[in-house]
């Protein structure tokens, strides 16, 4: 298909468009205003009238005064001209300003067949506020649906200028309708060649999702190549050909927009156009570890995220998308440097996201490109995995087995907590050995202090030695980097130095200059060298490189783009992974800098507390900012965790570890369970550590002790189990799944009772549990080599261990376990053929010694460990050979579970033995909806239910019992 929009670079005609004629009468106003209209939102705030003065040409030209601050609009009343579909109209004058504090624009009023407006000021065309005649052109590819167009010159706020020399005509006849089609057997995309709307259609499962089209562009030609569609575009802006391609690619469709890099780009281009969403969906919002925003309504005002630059503060990825729960769709866009989203009502419609091409300083400057791709089922999962597919094909990412590969002492970070030693802290590495005996097995231990032999003592003892870098601030001579201060530093469009982070000191606050990018490796290079010739870490945690949004610096030193930006930030984080051989974490993260950064601090934290940047340590109450967004579970779901959950490490912002706000360290022990992430450990001080050594080291042993079996997996599945998002099931890699709630009371939606942030993760023999133990909450970790019980205030009773303190037990090998008393108790009971390695006759020495420790006999077979005087660690010896696991849940259960399929629900269960069982569903008033009577088999079972229309329960039921699950909201 051809068609006549061609384009000359250097002019601004079409040649050979149709010589369709100015559509207005009186275009000079040597009439007066005869076909004009002025109309001001605020009465008697302006006017626009004909004068002979001042004019570019003949004797007429029209002069606007506005005064108010609102809107002012000056229609053409002649130019309301019957268009269709595909047509390229253009809408031009000469405009003058004497003053323009608001803005003004040309633009145009699209109305459908019955003359209702669409769309007030499509395509507008942005009015030079500076003096003297200059010519506006505004152009637009009509779109579906729009038959008439008015030519409008609107305004906001004051402004002083005079129009002339109108001009309102067709540059180019419609293209016809015949959709362009790409196509694979599973899915395909249909291209209207009037508008460029598109629709997305799974082949398999027959959903689709429709984009609106792409207003500033227009299509001239197309061709193929064997499955590419190619199809050469204008851009309406300037008539700049830009060459727009697509392709399927395994079940996806890679869409690309190419031009001329130094193709002037004034403004935003929307691609793709905006997807259709429906109701019950959410849409993807990529900040921190992920989050969720409902379709239907409005945006709470406490969400300031509506606009997100995929390049800016916490944006973790760049991705958008909308799905159920089951189907939708997902955008994975490749340039995040120059692409932002926007959520809005688009129309009369459900909330919906909007892509944005950026300019480049003003230009085109890359290939834009991104994949679109239908939601089969899989809701938020097969979302991230779409994306990680992406990020894969583009060779950014490494996973921990690579990195591994490439640097063992990445192993070190498998079941590690992120442990800052800040405040008054001394014998820090005798201080880890004895963390060590409490249950810390590893830790990225985070100290700006210490002699070369104390790091060497970390080090060689297993430990990830690192400390802090900023090589992104320059502070006035003679702070920090103060040799980049100024002639290091971004420079902005105005010439004018960019402000870095503000410090605050005794002596008053101190602005620093934001070094720009361009000189990040080569600062890296001389920082770590210069640290190597005293010390020898082997991590380092790099603060701002990807936490500071991509920048444009127009020093003529060393310039850059945001593209540039981004690649030089990934150079020097390069510099710390692969030149240094360091573990290298880094403050938030970007998801194209996967393969170089391991661990981030941040992610976790969609929202802090307002200081936390300024004071890391001090505890603070909750506030309403970072609740409605951290701490609020049905608008979380852990996208960042699907993606990269093999290949890297999120944790909490650095200055809101577990306990800077103690009334949320349950939820926030909950959120790194159920994600199998680190928790961020920074005490205020020894002494504050010692204070809450119980609480810090429940912390520390469970989740380092579930990150030990989850942390280097693949997090494979995600589900909401309640309605009101409360209850969530991770599951990964290796076989462990984690449920956990996140209300203020107990709920059995994940198939047993979970207390308020409880959580139980297992693999159906190892377990890592907040939950009802021994008649009461309690925090307990139980692997094969090693046990911890905090009983939260009561004596508790498990595992043959009697206590009311926090206890560890670490199995050293089939002779020898270690027993610590975390907590402040001054006793232990043992019943030693019940531990988790059971033993007939144990031995007990106080560690470290070869002083036995005396047991006194109680009933039962039980014995008392007496605390000694001086001593909390104590030596365990016996015949400890065997494990013993546990069954998956507190109570007897079968582990029913629902799984949404296409025809209804598929139960799943397991069962000892064959037998005759029942699946029945009940509605939400009890009403019996289906039983479906059955011969289940010994092991793994399944069978599908039809979908019942609102909230409903299904019961498993047999002579052996009954489980009954909810089922599960559809988003």
């Amino acid at each position: 298909m051809s068609t006549s929009l061609l384009v000359l670079a250097a002019s601004t005609a079409l040649v050979s468009a149709p010589a369709d004629s100015n559509q207005i009468s009186n275009p000079g106003f040597e009439s007066g205003t005869a076909s004009w209209s002025f109309w001001a939102r605020s009465p008697d705030s302006g006017s626009a009238s004909a004068t002979s003065t001042g004019c570019r040409t003949g004797g007429g030209c029209l002069e606007i005064v506005h005064r108010g601050a609102q809107d002012w609009a000056e229609s053409n009343s002649t130019g309301t001209v019957p268009v269709q579909p595909g047509e390229v109209w253009q809408w031009s004058a000469w405009v003058r300003v004497d003053s323009l504090p608001g803005s003004a624009e040309l633009g145009f009023a699209t109305r459908d067949s019955s003359g209702t407006v669409l769309e007030w000021n499509a395509a507008q065309a942005s009015v030079d506020p500076d003096t003297g005649w200059r010519i506006v052109r505004a152009r637009i590819s009509v779109p579906d649906g729009c038959r008439s167009l008015q030519a409008r010159a609107t305004g906001w706020g004051k402004g002083h200028l005079w129009i002339d020399d109108a001009d309102f005509r067709r540059l180019s006849a419609s293209t016809g309708s015949a959709p362009l089609v790409v196509a694979d057997d599973s899915v395909s995309l249909r291209i209207d060649p009037r508008d460029l709307s598109m629709v997305l259609r799974d082949s398999i499962g027959g959903d689709g999702t429709t984009f609106t089209g792409l207003t500033g562009l227009a299509l001239d030609s197309s061709s193929r190549s064997g499955d590419t569609l190619r199809m050469h575009l204008v851009l309406l802006s300037n008539l700049a050909p830009v060459e727009f391609d697509a392709w399927p690619r395994g079940g996806a469709v890679i869409l690309s927009l190419r031009a001329d890099s130094a193709t002037v780009l004034s403004s935003d281009l929307p691609f793709p156009g905006v997807p259709s969403t429906r109701a019950g969906q959410r849409l993807a919002m990529p900040r921190g570890t992920g989050l969720a925003v409902p379709v239907d309504g409005s945006l709470p005002a406490s969400w300031s995220y509506r606009s997100s630059e995929f390049w800016e503060w916490q944006v973790s990825q760049a991705l958008a998308g909308a799905t159920d729960g089951r189907t939708g769709f997902v955008l994975s866009v490749d340039q995040p440097w120059d692409a932002r989203q926007y959520i809005d009502s688009y129309g009369a419609g459900p909330l919906s996201t909007r892509i944005y091409q950026v300019p480049s300083k003003g230009v085109w400057g890359h290939d834009r490109s991104l994949l679109v791709a239908p939601l089969r089922g899989g809701g938020w999962t097969e979302m991230a995995k779409r994306h990680r597919s992406r990020l894969e094909q583009l060779g950014r990412v490494r996973d921990w087995t690579a990195k591994v590969a490439a640097n063992p002492a990445v192993d070190r970070m498998r079941g590690a907590v992120d442990l800052w030693i800040e405040g008054n802290w001394s014998k820090v590495p005798a201080v880890l050995d004895t963390l060590r005996l409490m249950g810390m097995d590893k830790a990225v231990v985070n100290w700006t202090g210490g002699t070369r032999a104390e790091i060497d003592t970390l080090v060689a003892r297993g430990w990830l030695s690192s400390t802090y870098d900023d090589w992104a601030d320059a502070f006035p001579p003679p702070g920090q980097l103060s040799t980049e201060y100024p002639g290091g530093t971004v420079v902005d469009a105005n010439g004018d130095p960019v402000d870095g982070w503000l410090s605050h000191t005794s002596a008053g606050d101190v602005q620093a200059l934001e070094i720009c990018p361009a000189r990040h490796p080569s600062l890296a290079r001389q920082l770590l060298t210069t640290e190597r010739q005293s010390v020898s870490r082997n991590a380092r945690f790099v603060d701002v490189e990807l936490a500071m949004q991509e920048m444009e610096c127009f020093s003529p030193i060393h310039p850059q783009d945001r593209a540039h930006d981004a690649l030089n930030r990934l150079s020097a984080l390069s510099v710390v992974k692969d030149t240094f051989g360091l573990v290298t974490g880094s403050e938030q993260h970007r998801d194209f800098a996967t393969a170089v950064v391991d661990w981030g601090e941040g992610p976790m934290s969609i929202a802090s507390v307002a200081d936390a940047g300024y004071d890391w340590l001090d505890p603070e109450a909750p506030e309403a900012h970072m609740d409605s967004l951290s701490m609020t579970p049905s608008i979380r779901v852990p996208l960042l965790p699907l993606s990269t959950h093999d290949a890297f490490a999120p944790t909490w912002y650095t200055g809101d570890g577990q306990s800077k706000v103690p009334l949320r360290w349950d939820d926030k022990d909950a959120w790194n369970a159920l994600y199998a992430t680190m928790p961020l450990i920074m005490p205020r001080g020894r002494t504050g550590f010692d204070s809450l050594r119980s609480r810090y080291m429940r912390s520390i042993a469970l989740l380092g002790g579930l990150h030990a079996r989850c942390g280097f997996q693949a997090m494979t599945d995600f589900e909401i189990l309640s309605d009101d998002g409360r209850v969530q099931r991770t599951r990964f890699g290796n076989g462990w799944t984690v449920a956990a709630n996140f209300d203020a009371t107990t709920r059995s939606e994940a198939g047993f009772d979970l207390p308020p942030e409880g959580f139980l993760a297992t693999d159906g023999r190892e377990r890592v549990e907040r939950t009802t133990l021994d008649g009461a909450v309690r925090s307990r970790l139980r692997l094969a080599d090693r046990w911890f019980l905090d009983p939260e205030g009561s004596t508790a009773t498990l595992d043959g261990i009697r206590t009311d303190g926090a206890t560890f037990l670490r199995r050293d090998d089939d002779t020898s376990v270690l027993l610590s008393m975390v907590g402040d108790q001054d006793h232990v009971d043992l019943l030693t053929t019940s531990l988790p390695w059971p033993a007939g006759s144990v031995r007990i020495r106080i560690a470290g010694t070869n002083a036995s420790s005396l047991l006194a006999e109680l009933d039962g077979g039980w014995v008392r460990l007496q605390k000694d005087q001086n001593h909390r660690f104590y030596r365990l010896s016996g015949d400890f050979g065997t494990f013993t696991g546990l069954a998956r849940t507190s109570r007897p259960s079968h582990g029913l579970r629902l799984v949404r399929v296409d025809d209804g629900w598929e139960c799943r269960w397991t069962q000892e033995a064959a037998g005759a069982v029942r699946v029945e569903g009940y509605g939400a008033d009890g009403r019996l909806l289906f039983s479906r009577p059955l011969v289940a088999t010994a092991g793994a079972n399944r069978v599908v239910v039809p979908a019942p229309s609102g909230p409903a329960w299904i019961r498993w039921r047999s002579s052996s019992g009954s489980e009954a699950v909810k089922v599960p909201a559809r988003f």
